[in-house]
């Protein structure tokens, strides 16, 4: 939540707020340069600590929510009769991920292949908040295909249940 300016405050209004605060003359005092950097960075560290489990929290419940996502398109793949050879997931941002998905040659070009995007897009809108949102690519993997390459563009895992290589 981003504050607000605090606009056209008289002095009395601010004696007021210090009132409220209940603060005597003699505990409001000038601090030394060192208190203030102690405070700023204690405060700074803090915040760094929080953030950081913040983002670790959220890219592990993103990467679990695209586990199940990716399951959904497992199993309708399985229902049109098409059989997913491995799927390798990007954390894009904290808040979006792709998945790679490999068919073989003969499936890539079947015409069932093309219902799975009509799939995937109602998949990706129905889940898309301002937390997660994800993204499926798919590839024929090819005897010349690259695992090495998959990894060179930022897919650093591969979805277990499919893993073969």
């Amino acid at each position: 939540m981003k504050t607000q300016p605090v606009k056209d405050i008289t002095p009395h209004q601010m004696q007021k707020i210090v009132d409220g605060f209940g603060l005597e003359d003699n505990e409001i005092r000038n601090f030394t340069v060192n208190e203030v950097i102690h405070a700023y960075k204690t405060g700074f560290d803090l915040g760094l600590e929080q953030n950081q489990k913040l983002l670790a929290n959220q890219i592990k419940a993103n990467a679990t929510t695209a586990a199940q996502d990716t399951l959904k398109v497992i199993e309708y793949f399985k229902q049109i009769g098409i059989k997913p050879l491995s799927a390798h997931l990007k954390i894009a941002t904290k808040f979006s991920v792709e998945v790679l998905m490999t068919v073989s040659d003969s499936d890539y070009v079947k015409e069932e292949f093309s219902q799975v995007y009509t799939f995937v897009n109602a998949l990706k809108e129905s889940n898309t908040n301002e937390l997660y949102s994800i993204n499926f690519k798919f590839v024929n993997r090819g005897e010349s295909f690259d695992f090495d390459s998959v990894k060179t563009y930022g897919y650093a895992t591969s979805f277990k249940p499919l893993e073969t290589n």
